[in-house]
């Protein structure tokens, strides 16, 4: 047994690491100071561990979760107001520069006979393709989870007990192969991973799917099912959490697939789960898979307690302000994690302490229902007024320190005499400007690798032909936002008309492969000697 001495060494030691974190700590009550110390040393531990990162060149996407669009809310998501919230929630994200969003697009929301009428099921639909949309507007990557809805109480807003006791294990199993189809072919998202937490699924559904075989089944009929419908541009994932009794053989049949990447979720981190991470992403790596980690956040549970506190009774544990030098030590482990084992992406899932916590002397004796309210209500408003915790400011630190390292290394002229360049990033398509022999601007297109270079308004029968430029993408990249200098301009100010300067410019929009333009705004053609440029 350690001396009292000892010990206090070691909690002044651990004390001394948090507050070097940047992050001025309020004192853990005593009714959590015994786990709050337990938590601490496991991460100290796990992160003097970590392998020394040997790709300079290697950058993972930081993602994080978009709680506003999870499908756990179900019809809540219908609400005419909802999407603005989802818009608030990622404008705020983007400002902490994150690269990414998870998504939870859980079965059997598109799945057509858990609906009353096809319109209820058009209407789930219609609303995440205006958040794939969204993400996509930003420059994000679109992650999206299909997993199930929880029927567990406290989580989702439906209770699909009798839902899934009606379905036969194929019924299942092909339903939500249904679902992942129409996820890849109407929301194309980057990431989809397909299988993350059998044995949740197995516990909430019911259906014995807690199982290597019937899993790794599942997982090669949704990969022949996407070949059969020429979906390619979407890469599939497939895991496991990391407390699995079986994450071993999950990992490595999984990884014998065709899937494109290993999926793992990373919570409680007592006993030997949080080093399982390396073993899932060795098994993965070894067999040529990328490896991705699409939830994870520092569960606030001793190893005694694993398996006696409820889900809800741990979560509504996240709300309280003391813990945050701890969540911020835990993601910054994670963001080494990531770099030493060459990750994919990663995303932090209780995003909403990124705006808000709790004061515990405030809110300690309401229940957990309450407290989980209370924070995300704190949550919502903050995410409206562009508030954030310190929390949510070290993922951005993490973000700018770490997605910065790398110097550049050499500079090359792309192509000559062009610019006013705007670049679509899942096109893959830059459109520029370009300096023609009759002396004035069009727009042209090329691939990032230079090839397929086209000009889409030279000699263009619908519009005037002279100073054409600075073309910006619309999000969807099927068309372009252009200036279009008018077909008379008075000589003195012709050298003020170019795209650069502008004056005199028709805004129109263009397709991509400039068949057809309209003008949107014309501007005032009233001009005299005086008047700016």
């Amino acid at each position: 047994m350690k001396s009292k001495t000892m010990v206090g060494l070691m909690i002044a030691v651990m004390v001394a690491v948090v507050l070097n974190s940047g992050c001025i700590m309020d004192p853990p009550p005593n009714e959590f100071k015994a786990l709050y110390y337990e938590l601490l040393s496991q991460m100290t531990e796990f992160e003097n561990s970590l392998p020394t990162p040997t790709n300079e060149n290697h950058d993972p996407v930081f993602a994080a979760e978009l709680l506003t669009a999870n499908s756990h809310r179900c019809k809540d998501l219908l609400a005419p107001n909802v999407i603005i919230g989802v818009n608030y929630e990622l404008d705020r994200l983007e400002e902490l520069g994150v690269e990414g969003v998870v998504i939870a697009v859980n079965f059997p929301l598109f799945y057509p006979p858990f609906h009353e009428n096809s319109s209820e099921q058009e209407a789930y639909l219609d609303f995440y393709k205006e958040v794939a949309e969204s993400v996509d507007s930003r420059g994000m990557k679109l992650i999206i989870e299909n997993n199930f809805i929880f029927t567990q109480e406290g989580i989702a807003t439906l209770n699909l007990t009798d839902f899934y006791n009606g379905l036969s294990l194929a019924e299942y199993l092909s339903g939500r192969l249904q679902t992942v189809i129409t996820i890849a072919d109407e929301l194309r998202p980057d990431y989809l991973s397909i299988v993350i937490e059998p044995d949740t699924e197995e516990a909430q559904t019911g259906k014995p799917v807690n199982d290597v075989t019937i899993q790794t089944e599942y997982v090669n009929d949704v990969l022949t099912e996407l070949e059969n419908n020429n979906i390619t541009d979407v890469k599939i994932g497939a895991g496991v959490g990391t407390w699995h009794p079986k994450y071993k053989e999950f990992t490595t049949s999984f990884a014998n697939t065709d899937v494109d990447y290993i999926d793992t979720h990373v919570y409680p981190i007592n006993r030997d789960f949080f080093e399982r991470v390396l073993t899932i992403a060795d098994i993965a790596q070894s067999n040529g898979k990328s490896i991705t980690m699409s939830e994870t956040w520092l569960y606030k549970t001793a190893e005694t307690e694993l398996g006696s506190v409820t889900e809800t009774d741990l979560f509504a544990r996240d709300v309280y302000s003391f813990w945050e030098p701890l969540d911020q030590k835990f993601l910054e482990v994670i963001t080494k994690l990531a770099y030493a084992k060459e990750f994919e992406f990663i995303s932090p899932f209780w995003t909403k302490y990124f705006f808000a916590y709790l004061d515990y002397d405030e809110v300690s004796g309401k229940s957990s229902e309450e407290l989980i309210a209370l924070s995300s209500a704190e949550a919502g408003k903050n995410i409206v007024a562009g508030k954030f915790t310190s929390t949510g400011l070290k993922y951005k630190e993490l973000i700018n320190e770490f997605s910065n390292n790398s110097p550049v290394k050499s500079i090359e002229l792309f192509i000559e005499e062009g610019g006013n360049v705007d670049w679509h990033h899942k096109s893959n398509k830059i459109a520029f400007g370009k300096l023609g022999d009759d002396g004035y601007f069009d727009v042209w297109l090329m691939n990032s690798d230079r090839s397929n270079i086209e000009c889409i308004t030279c000699d263009h029968k619908d519009l005037p032909n002279k100073h054409i430029g600075n073309a910006a993408w619309y999000p969807s990249g099927e068309y372009l936002v252009i200036q279009v200098e008018k077909s008379i301009v008075p000589e003195q100010f012709d050298n003020k008309a170019t795209p650069g300067a502008g004056m005199l410019n028709d805004l129109y929009i263009i397709t991509k492969d400039g068949k057809r333009v309209w003008e949107i705004h014309r501007v005032n053609e009233t001009i005299s000697d005086d008047s700016p440029g």
